[in-house]
């Protein structure tokens, strides 16, 4: 539940589970709660930057590469998880880190200084999939209707009119690319937790 909720929570991701799994939001954050004492005085970047450190990426986009690498025969490395590494970047006070309201500044200046500055001044580019177009191919329709009969929709773990509403959202933002694709998302992640259910649980 806590996967598809996402953390810190979002309120719109948590109106998919069913309302007795709504309930009690704050107990599903336990863990966070604890660690959130260990970041008093420290500057707000840097607490953000060791939410992911613990969370974000062990949780998630580590977790990841490793199941897509491991599953094609891929042995991938990551330099900058470097315990040596990581601690001095930590120790560079936050000013430095970050200037002009630019992020990674201190390893863009390095990497324009190696290999030029289009190099270090080139936009990020992540690995995101076209969810949008995906979805389309699929048939919308289908994919509601397996949401929709789901046994979790039956049990009441996710909740009917919320689920239906995803696909109504993701027409109405057709012009809206950006909350378009967060609908997306959102259907994608329910696509994927029935299918974890059928694995699972199905009879």
């Amino acid at each position: 539940m806590l996967s598809l909720a996402r953390l810190p929570g979002n309120k719109n991701r948590l109106s998919l589970l069913g309302s007795t799994y709504r309930s009690d939001q704050q107990s599903r954050f336990w863990i966070v709660e604890q660690f959130v004492d260990r970041l008093v005085g420290l500057p707000p970047v840097t607490r953000a930057q060791l939410f992911d450190i613990y969370f974000y990426l062990p949780g998630d986009m580590l977790a990841k590469v490793d199941r897509s690498s491991m599953a094609n025969s891929l042995e991938v490395r990551v330099p900058f998880l470097s315990k040596s590494l990581a601690n001095f970047a930590l120790s560079i006070p936050e000013e430095q880190r970050f200037q002009n309201n630019e992020l990674k500044y201190v390893l863009r200046q390095l990497v324009g200084r190696q290999f030029g500055t289009d190099h270090g001044t080139r936009r990020k580019q992540g690995f995101s999939i076209p969810l949008v177009q995906w979805l389309q191919q699929s048939g919308l329709v289908e994919i509601r209707r397996r949401l929709l009969d789901s046994e979790p929709i039956k049990n009441q773990i996710l909740d009917h009119a919320a689920v239906e509403r995803q696909f109504r959202e993701f027409e109405t933002y057709k012009n809206n690319p950006f909350r378009q694709n967060r609908t997306a998302t959102n259907i994608f992640s329910l696509l994927t937790f029935v299918a974890w259910w059928d694995n699972h649980y199905a009879a």
